[in-house]
């Protein structure tokens, strides 16, 4: 009875904790995707040396580090949309490691082996890379006087003969993507325990306890698992199983309409964080858009009212203050003035439950932090679509 009491505990303060993590990645969005559209904004307008393009290189590669940190924050908090695309493996597996020998360190030794075979997946890129990053950064660290990384991709087919490897897993082929090092090896007692959050055997200041729970959470998603083997001082061997799917050709995908040109548009602009509309608004009046601001839902609501047949288009975030919230705003919106193309910014980037960019309702998602680039594309894609319906607008 007691270890039950521990158990429900121990269950409550990882919710309490996922909670805590995705509202911390919430404003760490916010943050990034204002510093995103400032960085475009001065890159834009100024006449740059090559020591200033340098330094907004650099500011736009720590800010990319910045997202995948509050990517593995959502990842633990199970906020964390998948933009999963077909990708080949051996492919993406190539690119991670050309940037982590490099960081690796000179007394480590990195071995690709690709299997001999394309190898697809349908994944979101930057979780897969991230726990690639995980994975190598962690065998590094088990091999203070240096060794050897070996990183290998097969094909794993599971049946029913398999079964009592994953009980719980979809009979069919997986690609297996595998990491093995020479380090010091992982104590049996602690093997059960390496992909809780927040547990971890380094030093303070080392590790958080969070790259290998992201890893299995990632993985997860995906509809996939981890697995782990180690003997000590023999090394440690993680194993990502994921679903293989077929070579894009044979894949069916959605052509969106034509990009026409959106210049004239009027958009309605509603957004709490001050950075992020202020930033937002000056880039689509650079693009030529007419922009009407909003901090709230009511207040975009009566600009609706008072202006709806002029207006073009309505973006809006998902959380924001005051009784009219993003979603409803967003939803009546669709319902009162249709056909209005609404967009709907999202910090959490899985408030709902959603897993595409797509609504079932017609309202088109797109997650923080995100570039203005995407953003135009959605505009200039649904304002296409707009005048398909009706020529006479926009």
């Amino acid at each position: 009875m007691n270890h039950d009491r521990e158990k429900d505990h121990q269950i409550q303060n990882l919710a309490l904790l996922g909670q805590l993590a995705g509202g911390i990645a919430h404003d760490f969005n916010n943050l990034l995707t204002a510093m995103f559209f400032n960085l475009e904004t001065a890159r834009s307008e100024s006449e740059t040396s090559p020591e200033a393009r340098r330094a907004f290189r650099n500011l736009e590669e720590l800010m990319t580090r910045a997202t995948s940190t509050t990517r593995q924050l959502l990842t633990f908090a199970r906020q964390r949309t998948l933009d999963a695309r077909p990708l080949e493996v051996n492919l993406e597996v190539a690119r991670s490691l050309d940037i982590l020998d490099r960081l690796m360190g000179d007394s480590i030794e990195l071995f690709f082996v690709p299997a001999q075979e394309e190898l697809w997946m349908l994944a979101d890129a930057s979780m897969i890379h991230q726990a690639i990053l995980n994975l190598c950064f962690n065998a590094r660290d088990a091999m203070p006087h240096g060794g050897v990384v070996t990183v290998e991709t097969r094909v794993y087919t599971h049946s029913d003969g398999s079964a009592w490897r994953r009980p719980e897993a979809v009979a069919g082929d997986y690609v297996e993507i595998r990491f093995a090092d020479t380090g010091v090896g992982i104590p049996p007692e602690h093997l059960n325990r390496v992909f809780e959050p927040f547990f971890t055997t380094k030093e303070p200041g080392k590790g958080t306890g969070l790259g290998l729970a992201s890893v299995y959470g990632g993985v997860s998603q995906h509809g996939g698992w981890v697995e782990v083997e180690s003997l000590l001082g023999k090394g440690a061997t993680f194993s990502l199983f994921l679903p293989r799917t077929k070579k894009p050709q044979d894949l069916k995908f959605s052509v969106p309409p034509a990009a026409v040109s959106s210049s004239g548009a009027t958009i309605l602009m509603a957004e709490d964080e001050n950075s992020v509309r202020e930033a937002l608004v000056d880039l689509l009046e650079g693009a030529g858009h007419v922009v009407h601001q909003a901090t709230n839902g009511r207040q975009a609501w009566k600009i609706l009212e008072e202006r709806g047949a002029s207006i073009d288009l309505l973006i809006t975030d998902w959380m924001m203050p005051g009784s009219l919230k993003g979603l409803e705003l967003a939803t009546r919106a669709k319902q009162e003035f249709n056909p209005l193309p609404v967009i709907l910014m999202s910090g959490f980037a899985d408030e709902a439950g959603e897993t595409k960019n797509e609504r079932g309702d017609g309202i088109i998602l797109i997650h923080k932090p995100f570039r203005f680039d995407e953003l135009l594309k959605l505009i200039e894609a649904e304002l296409a679509k707009q005048k398909e319906r009706n020529p006479q607008a926009v």
